[in-house]
């Protein structure tokens, strides 16, 4: 964690218990993550012009499946998808509330961490405002920067295991055996090794099926590991593809 300053500014809000967003922009991109704040503590991180895949993310996790598509698509504008699709899944019992909020705490996570990251950045305080989105309980910011500090550490050394000297935003993957053990493991390694293709990055496809890149790293680790999958080469990839892509910093 690099970024002292939005450190502070968070932990002297929480103190103070107070409400209300905080809008880090980092200076070199003008790009902003916004954190929201309930009575001193965090319970959405949003960073701008991106807008996690969530019904990609739920289908991963095989809650949605044909049918509940069907009818999700039939109730919800496809372009008010991802924000409605959890509150749309609750009222219709396909999964309990904390699983959403399961969901909601890995995108803050990954938000967050990328706003710490920055070197430097304005903060804009912005007194009592709220949001509906990507909601979480309200969580202590030290706990938080603590589990950013340690979901960073965990991500970097298992990616050093995988493709040291690389990046998930160039590291290309391929199939091996689709039929690995490992491959079924979960719904959501399933959907991860369908969607390899010896084109898209590890990024791409995290964001594809709404994964952040601290779970496409745990599941690249397993898949390369259990035989089924292995790095195909490198390419440059333009644009945003999960949530810890923020700004100008290069993971």
């Amino acid at each position: 964690m690099e970024n002292a300053q939005l450190a502070k500014v968070m932990r002297s809000e929480s103190k103070k218990g107070w409400t209300g967003r905080l809008v880090a922009t980092d200076p070199t991109t003008g790009t902003s993550a916004a954190i929201y704040m309930y009575e001193g503590g965090v319970y959405s991180v949003q960073v701008e012009d991106f807008t996690p895949h969530l019904t990609n993310r739920m289908i991963a996790a095989g809650i949605l499946d044909d049918s509940r598509m069907r009818e999700l698509s039939a109730s919800v504008d496809q372009s008010q998808r991802d924000h409605e699709v959890g509150r749309f899944a609750i009222n219709r019992d396909w999964l309990p509330v904390d699983s959403l909020a399961a969901f909601h705490a890995e995108y803050l996570l990954a938000g967050l961490g990328a706003a710490l990251s920055l070197p430097k950045s304005k903060v804009q305080v912005d007194e009592n405002e709220t949001t509906d989105q990507l909601c979480t309980l309200p969580t202590s910011v030290d706990d938080l920067i603590s589990a950013v500090d340690l979901r960073e550490e965990r991500s970097q050394r298992i990616w050093n295991g995988v493709a040291p000297g690389s990046t998930t935003r160039e590291t290309v993957l391929r199939q091996l055996d689709a039929t690995a053990e490992i491959c079924t493991v979960s719904s959501e390694v399933s959907a991860f090794i369908r969607a390899v293709d010896g084109i898209n990055t590890v990024d791409e496809i995290a964001g594809a099926c709404g994964f952040t890149r601290a779970e496409a790293i745990v599941i690249t680790a397993a898949l390369i590991a259990g035989g089924a999958v292995a790095i195909a080469g490198r390419k440059s990839v333009a644009g945003s593809h999960v949530p810890e892509d923020f700004a100008s910093i290069s993971q």
